[in-house]
Parts: C-alpha cells; sequence; structure tokens
C-alpha cells in the first residue's frame, strides 16, 4: 500500500461518524485532574507511595492513532489503533489490569454456566 492510500485510508476512517472532532488536546488537563486525584487517594492512605508514584502520570503525551492493512482481506481496509502509552491514563491502566488479573482464577472468563438438571421427578 502506498502512502496516499493508506492516508486516503486514514482519513475516511477519521471522518466517520463514530468519531468526534475535539478543538484542542486535552492531555495537559487530564494529566493534571489526574494527578489531583492520586494526590488526594495519597493523602488520605487509600493507596501506598509505591503505588502512587508507580501510576502518577509525568510528561504525557496524546494517544497515537493509526491503522494497520489487512491485507488478506479485499481493499486492503485498516484496522484503526490507538496507541495510548504514554496517556495520561495509561499507567492507571496497566495497575488496574494486574488487580483485575488476579481474579481470573476466582472468576474464569471462559467457565459454562451452570444450568439446573431436572430431577428424576422433574423438578430442579
Amino acid at each position: 500500500m502506498n502512502k496516499d492510500d493508506y492516508n486516503n485510508k486514514i482519513m475516511d476512517t477519521l471522518t466517520d461518524p463514530s468519531y468526534e472532532m475535539i478543538r484542542e488536546n486535552p492531555t495537559t488537563r487530564l494529566e493534571k485532574e489526574i494527578q489531583i486525584k492520586l494526590k488526594s487517594l495519597y493523602k488520605t492512605k487509600r493507596i501506598s507511595k509505591s503505588v502512587y508514584n508507580s501510576i502518577f502520570p509525568r510528561n504525557s503525551k496524546a494517544p497515537i492513532f493509526y491503522g494497520l492493512p489487512k491485507i488478506h482481506k479485499t481493499g486492503t481496509p485498516l484496522r484503526p489503533i490507538c496507541d495510548f502509552r504514554n496517556s495520561p491514563s495509561y499507567k492507571i491502566a496497566s495497575h488496574l489490569s494486574k488487580i483485575l488479573k488476579s481474579f481470573k482464577s476466582i472468576f474464569p472468563a471462559n467457565q459454562k454456566p451452570q444450568t439446573p438438571t431436572p430431577s428424576k421427578n422433574g423438578l430442579i
């Protein structure tokens, strides 16, 4: 895929009504809001100093949007990717992901729901 085709497909994706144009970059504002919340959580001893330091956002960047060509499909459509590394919420999301993974063994996602089976007399 040449550069012009790629750029045209990206613009087609971004002009889709599911995306909304914003007038200003909210990255700095979001980083500041998260910092304020984290400071509050730390001061009220809801998070430890080590957690506070590990998830506190610094020098955040706006997420990067790009597309990966689906070469196996007709017309080579793009798979939209939004890279959130270095975004204001990335460290918090990573931390929460680790916490939630610890529940995986308690609540397995691939476990089939238990359905009641009728007894010999037809009652459940």
